[in-house]
C-alpha cells in the first residue's frame, strides 16, 4: 500500500475550501497504485469557476456553413497572440433553430482548428461572460461572426453534434452538449471555428455555445 505524501498541494487544489493555496502538512490520499485520489468536495469545474478563470459565450443564431479556407463562418473563437493564456475548452452546446427539410435531412457539426493565424476584416461576435457571476475578470478571447482567413484547414478535429432532421417541424434531438473537458486547447495566436461538416449546412440555422477556462501559458 502506498504511503501518504505530505507537504504538497496540487496546483489549483486546497485541502479545504478555507485553506489558501501553498503548502500543507495534510497528507494526500493515494490508491494502491500510488495515484493521487481526486477529491469530489467541489463539483468538477467549481474550483476553476471560483478562481474566475472560466468563461462562456453563446453566438447568435446563424446559418451553418461548410468549412472554408478563406472565411471564419459565424462561430469563431480566437485567442490573441499576446494573450498570455491558453483557452482550455470545457464544453460546447449546439441547438438547431430552423432548417429546410427538402434539401437537408441530417447535419453534423464539428470543430475546425485554425492554427497560427489572426483573422482579418472581422465582424464582432457574441459577448463573453465570466461564469463566476459578478466577477470582474475579463476574458482574453475574442469571438467573431465573420472574418477572412488565408488557406485555413477545412477538416474537423472533433465532431460535437450530429442531427437527424426527422420532419419539417421536428428532429430527433434539437440540442446537443459535448463535454470536451480540456481535450482541446487553443494557444495564443490560434482559434477554432464551428462549422457544418456534412449535409447541406447552409440550410440549417443554429445557436452555438462554448465554455472554456483561461490559464497562463
Amino acid at each position: 500500500m502506498a504511503l501518504p505524501i505530505s507537504g504538497i498541494v496540487l496546483h489549483g487544489q486546497n485541502t479545504s475550501p478555507n485553506v489558501a493555496a501553498g503548502t500543507s502538512n495534510q497528507p494526500i490520499s493515494q490508491d494502491q497504485a500510488g495515484s493521487v485520489i481526486a477529491s469530489e468536495f467541489f463539483p468538477r469545474y467549481a474550483q476553476l469557476v471560483l478562481q474566475g478563470d472560466v468563461f462562456a459565450t453563446n453566438f447568435a443564431a446563424a446559418a451553418l456553413a461548410a468549412p472554408s479556407a478563406t472565411a471564419t463562418g459565424a462561430f469563431f473563437l480566437f485567442n490573441p497572440a499576446n494573450s498570455g493564456k491558453n483557452l482550455i475548452l470545457l464544453d460546447s452546446q449546439v441547438a438547431l433553430t430552423t432548417w429546410t427539410l427538402v434539401t437537408t435531412t441530417s447535419v453534423a457539426i464539428g470543430i475546425i482548428p485554425v492554427a497560427n493565424q489572426t483573422p482579418t476584416t472581422t465582424g464582432a461576435g457574441a459577448a463573453i461572460s465570466n461564469t463566476l457571476v459578478g466577477s470582474g475578470n475579463a476574458s482574453v478571447a475574442k469571438t467573431y461572426a465573420s472574418g477572412t482567413l488565408v488557406g485555413a484547414p477545412v477538416l474537423a478535429m472533433r465532431v460535437i453534434a450530429d442531427f437527424l432532421l426527422a420532419t419539417a417541424v421536428g428532429a430527433s434531438v434539437l440540442a446537443i452538449k459535448d463535454e470536451i473537458a480540456g481535450a482541446i486547447i487553443i494557444p495564443p495566436g490560434s482559434g477554432i471555428e464551428i462549422q457544418g461538416v456534412s449535409g447541406t449546412e447552409a440550410d440549417v440555422t443554429a445557436i452555438v455555445g462554448l465554455t472554456w477556462a483561461e490559464l497562463p501559458v
